[in-house]
């Protein structure tokens, strides 16, 4: 009976099919939603299904990782920080390195899409292109080296972030770390 209408996908309108009664109501979407679903492993071997959720980051998190991918990336790639930032596609060299900000912010840092969408001012679909866009470019194996760097440079630093701490004595004049 749920399934009595249908919709025509060239009109938006929904549709009876034919010998079918309806009794339910058309517009209306009877499907329940689909979570992601990850197998966790209990003790004993056994397995069980479980929804998982990413969460949000602090927006202090997320401006404080992306401006880092975005400076990262405009200091490898000799491209302005401003071009970076613009609204504007800007040329071709452009749009490629802050397709790879937004791919090396969403996969380093485990930023949602939506999230990086919201730091570059973009919409997450295209986020979802840029990440898709640099996934089918790392088969060049130049290309992967540099983002295998880049990836590198961005893990050493986020390892840094998490590890600083703020009440320990600062260097003495002319005193390095290493």
């Amino acid at each position: 009976m749920l399934n009595s209408y249908k919709t025509d996908y060239t009109t938006e309108k929904p549709r009876k099919l034919p010998g079918e009664s309806g009794l339910a109501k058309p517009g209306k979407n009877h499907s329940a939603k689909i979570l992601p679903i990850r197998r966790v492993a209990k003790e004993g071997g056994d397995s069980v299904s479980k929804s998982v959720r990413r969460s949000k980051q602090p927006p202090a998190f997320r401006d404080a990782v992306c401006g880092l991918c975005l400076r990262t990336i405009s200091i490898s790639l000799g491209v302005s920080l401003v071009s970076l930032k613009a609204k504007s596609r800007c040329d071709a060299d452009t749009a490629l390195a802050r397709q790879i900000a937004m791919y090396l912010c969403h996969t380093t840092f485990s930023l949602l899409m939506t999230e990086v969408g919201l730091f570059f001012k973009r919409d997450r679909t295209t986020v979802a292109h840029a990440c898709a866009l640099v996934e089918d470019k790392r088969d060049d194996f130049d290309f992967d080296l540099l983002i295998c760097q880049l990836e590198a440079l961005l893990n050493d630093a986020l390892h840094a972030m998490k590890t600083y701490d703020p009440d320990s004595a600062p260097l003495a004049e002319g005193e390095c770390s290493l």
